[in-house]
């Protein structure tokens, strides 16, 4: 089955990519004036755990409904509901619309895991450190932090290291992740694996 094959290794190539902004997605609310170290170390921890419905409740609600919004002409474009099978356990548009947005990432990120184990190994051994933080107005920060992941092992072992910068805003009283550049990226890159127009 040749076409089932080719969507595998889409997925799987795509997952390996979201792996390197999986840390860009989802900081920790903070606790009543939590310090930005304390909360990553908290989203680190639940991430390493695959925790995905605590991760998504940690997203901010507008970034949840940008992410389904992305994530959707890669499932209209295969008429065949193979690729929305796939990634979020659903057959179809009708199907995938009808999903909560939080429940569109988690689902996606137990999948991509599922289909790529090496994405597993990293997030468990993936490492963050936060060098600052920039805030701007009263509800709005930018976070500034080093992530390091390592994925295999030998000659084959692949070493990751970047500063990145993440942007939060309160909701519901505590910080909340929005989405990254990174991420909007990668969600056009599925979009073009599959042929689909943007939303």
């Amino acid at each position: 089955m040749p076409q089932a094959r080719s969507a595998h290794a889409r997925c799987r190539i795509f997952a390996f990519g979201l792996l390197i902004s999986a840390f860009l997605l989802v900081p920790a609310p903070a606790r009543g004036g939590e310090a930005p170290d304390l909360f990553v170390d908290r989203y680190i921890a639940a991430t390493r755990a695959m925790e995905w419905d605590s991760v998504a409740a940690m997203m901010h609600s507008t970034a949840l409904s940008d992410f389904k919004q992305l994530m959707r002409p890669a499932v209209t474009a295969d008429p065949s509901g193979e690729m929305s099978s796939l990634l979020f356990d659903v057959v179809g548009a009708a199907a995938y619309d009808s999903l909560p947005p939080a429940r569109v990432f988690s689902r996606l990120m137990r999948s991509l895991v599922t289909l790529n184990p090496l994405m597993g190994e990293a997030l468990a051994g993936a490492e963050a450190k936060v060098i600052g933080a920039v805030p701007e107005g009263d509800d709005l920060v930018h976070v500034i932090y080093r992530i390091g992941v390592g994925v295999g092992v030998g000659d084959s072992a692949l070493a990751v290291t970047k500063l990145e910068v993440i942007s939060l805003r309160r909701e519901a009283g505590g910080w909340r992740s929005l989405l990254t550049g990174n991420v909007q990226g990668l969600a056009e890159v599925l979009r073009q694996s599959v042929g689909a127009s943007g939303p």
